[in-house]
């Protein structure tokens, strides 16, 4: 197995001079939590073609993934300007300005990829839990039902709206509770 490793790296050193191969060398130190030269062959890539946006959504994942995600938001932002029709760009976009707990707009790009992303049960599962960190009971529930048949099978979105159901019912019979006994209070 470390013979194939070595011999893919060799290759892409090989193919290394292009912004192409630069591109994949990054991918490679990403993938092995090498940040540090993930980062280095992303900016390289970029410096010998501008024009090759995919690296800026490869980058910006990798600054997320490094605890930088104001740098990861301005490279999407800037890669969105190039390329609106990429969804999953703004899926991540969104993801990243929940980390900037920049909640209105992270939920707007989530929508904006969901409409347009119609197989993936994440996006939707993330918009749920949106929707819950705002306490609308209705939209959590909705998006969570979403995912869930996208992906009936993913057994942790039905235990989790299991678990959300159980839990709303409780906290509606909590305050039930304290209304009933607020009336008998004198």
């Amino acid at each position: 197995m470390e013979n194939i490793s070595q011999e893919y790296l060799d290759m892409l050193f090989y193919n290394g001079d292009f912004p192409i191969g630069k591109y994949n060398l990054g991918n490679y130190y990403y993938n092995r939590s090498d940040f540090e030269n993930a980062e280095k062959y992303f900016l390289k890539a970029l410096e010998q073609d501008e024009e090759l946006h995919e690296i800026k959504t490869n980058l910006a994942v990798l600054y997320s993934s490094m605890g930088q995600p104001t740098k990861s938001e301005i490279l999407l932002k800037d890669y969105l300007k190039h390329h609106p029709e990429n969804y999953s760009a703004y899926y991540n976009l969104g993801l990243i300005l929940a980390e900037n707990k920049k909640y209105e707009e992270s939920l707007e790009y989530l929508i904006m990829a969901s409409k347009n992303l119609p197989y993936n049960s994440r996006v939707d599962y993330n918009i749920a839990m949106m929707y819950e960190f705002y306490k609308d009971l209705d939209m959590t529930e909705f998006y969570l039902k979403k995912a869930i048949d996208k992906e009936p099978n993913q057994t942790n979105y039905s235990n989790l709206l299991e678990f959300y159901g159980r839990s709303q019912q409780q906290i509606k019979a909590n305050r039930l509770t304290e209304e009933i006994r607020g009336l008998f209070e004198l």
